[in-house]
């Protein structure tokens, strides 16, 4: 099957950024002939790097402010898709914190599975389809040849037969984690930042091709360009005035240098956003951290500071920069 999204040049890029319900309803507009706002399902499979910070919660708010969203999650710690797949949601311990508390006296946690989750009902829809589903790997399951060629095997045995079945109008988003700050998690063979990042690329460039719908979030990419835009800021021999790199790289890690700390988690955000909509974030809000089930372990003192308006301007700049969208009439961009 060939797949509808790619990368090029580090942009994503796709045949169409209208945006489906889950009864296949193109969400041109974010409201219909009866002044009804669109609806849209979202599920997300994966790991510490969607559950660090929320990034779950944190898509749902931003979507919110223009669709009424749903969504639901399998995830666990550490896991690539076929331990995901095996051992289920990983979540109980993590996401028992007050923020994730339900009226009922239980947490949301997310769906037992995959397999729950991709068959089941979104919460209060009609059918049983997402309208999109958010997928990441372990960061080094695409880069190494067996790994990848064991997830390329999980993906066609069990996540497509599930899409296929109750999922087929749903739009598949990868999203492409990014190279560790330094090495790390037995990482040092990978080769350095820009080899690491290629490799994973060229890994979930694979990956889409297996999906009859998908797109991909170019999260590693963007943590690149913000590498980059860093070294020519920061550059002496630079002739002509560069523009001011708002957030350093560093700050998009966790002190672990592979998790994302909440800057790299809004721009995650943000890069999900922009593949799913084909528009600019909305406005940042600062209080919309408040609902985040987790944030990072207790032993990080103290915690990591969120990101400003202005940051968070530059990290939404650079997201809809990595897809290939124009600035919103009236702004400007200093990328």
């Amino acid at each position: 099957m060939e797949r509808t999204g790619t990368i090029r040049g580090g942009h994503t890029s796709s045949e169409s950024q209208d945006i489906k319900n889950h009864h296949g309803t193109l969400l041109d507009n974010t409201a219909d002939n009866n002044n009804r706002r669109r609806s849209v399902a979202i599920a997300h499979i994966g790991n510490s790097i969607q559950y660090f910070n929320d990034c779950p919660r944190m898509l749902e708010h931003m979507m919110n402010q223009r669709y009424d969203v749903t969504q639901d999650s399998c995830l666990r710690g550490g896991a690539n898709v076929t331990g995901l797949f095996e051992k289920g949601n990983g979540m109980r311990n993590k996401f028992a914190t007050p923020a994730a508390l339900k009226p009922d006296g239980t947490y949301d946690i997310g769906s037992p599975t995959v397999e729950a989750l991709l068959s089941s009902s979104p919460p209060d829809a009609e059918e049983s389809k997402w309208d999109y589903v958010i997928i990441n790997d372990h960061t080094q399951a695409p880069v190494r040849e067996a790994n990848k060629t064991e997830s390329i095997q999980t993906f066609q045995e069990k996540y497509i037969p599930l899409l296929d079945s109750n999922n087929k109008n749903a739009t598949v988003i990868l999203l492409m984690t990014a190279a560790y700050k330094s090495p790390a998690k037995n990482s040092s063979d990978l080769g350095d930042f820009d080899n690491f990042t290629k490799s994973l690329v060229d890994g979930y460039a694979e990956y889409a091709t297996l999906f009859s719908n998908a797109k991909i979030a170019p999260l590693g990419l963007a943590y690149q360009y913000i590498r980059e835009h860093n070294q020519r800021a920061n550059d002496p021999t630079t002739t002509s005035e560069a523009p001011s790199a708002v957030v350093s790289w560093e700050a998009l890690y966790a002190p672990d240098d592979f998790h994302p700390s909440p800057h790299g988690t809004y721009l995650e955000a943000c890069l999900l956003y922009c593949t799913i909509t084909g528009q600019e974030p909305p406005e940042y809000q600062v209080g919309w951290w408040s609902t985040a089930r987790y944030m990072q372990p207790p032993t990080v003192q103290p915690p990591m500071p969120l990101p400003t308006v202005e940051e968070a301007d530059y990290l939404k700049k650079v997201a809809s920069h990595l897809c290939n969208i124009a600035p919103a009439a009236g702004a400007t961009s200093s990328l």
